[in-house]
């Protein structure tokens, strides 16, 4: 009966050490998932900045071509 416990209890300790690797891969997993999600996340709120970035630039060549037009018309 003796020598059947020492080769059940390696089994055991063998499924306990799969199961805990396992686990924690699952973890490292969904780690990697979210950090990618915050990369991707800055990504779009980088590109959606963009547009007012644009329509800002636009204002200010806008002011730029009245002001350039205000002086021409006033040394002419």
């Amino acid at each position: 009966m003796k020598k059947y416990l020492i080769p059940i209890g390696i089994i055991g300790i063998l499924v306990l050490w799969a199961f805990s690797s396992y686990n924690g891969l699952v973890k490292q997993d969904e780690s990697v998932t979210n950090s990618w999600a915050k990369v991707q996340s800055a990504y779009q709120e980088r590109a959606d900045l963009v547009n007012n970035l644009v329509a800002t630039v636009k204002g200010a060549a806008s002011h730029e071509r009245e002001t350039l037009e205000a002086v021409i018309k006033a040394r002419a």
